[in-house]
């Protein structure tokens, strides 16, 4: 008889061929132009290991496409800048803000 090794677990307890396969399976979606794959598979990988590198980066890479594509769509702009803010602000009213009650509240 074999003994089998058991997978190696991230932090979370999650193993770790369960993220690797979440990863690929977001890059394979991406390659596809499957982004609705993608957001679902890297927001799966990002439930088991929110503070991976590799999973932040591709979910960067997920949101960025989305962007871009919102753009190429029509649905959005992006001249290369920064935002500027909005052209009319909302005006603030004279008297305390909801943090300063919520503060007030609090003690």
């Amino acid at each position: 008889m074999v003994a089998r090794r058991k997978n190696p677990e991230n932090r979370h307890g999650a193993p770790a061929i369960e993220i690797a396969t979440l990863l690929h399976k977001t890059e394979s979606y991406l390659d596809a132009g499957n982004l609705d794959g993608a957001r679902t598979a890297i927001k799966q990988a990002m439930a088991l290991e929110p503070d991976d590198e590799q999973v932040r980066a591709l979910s960067k890479r997920v949101s960025q496409t989305a962007l871009l594509r919102l753009v190429d769509q029509g649905f959005a702009r992006w001249s290369g800048e920064k935002p500027k803010g909005s052209k009319n602000p909302v005006k603030l009213t004279p008297g305390s803000s909801i943090s300063e009650m919520i503060h007030e509240m609090r003690e």
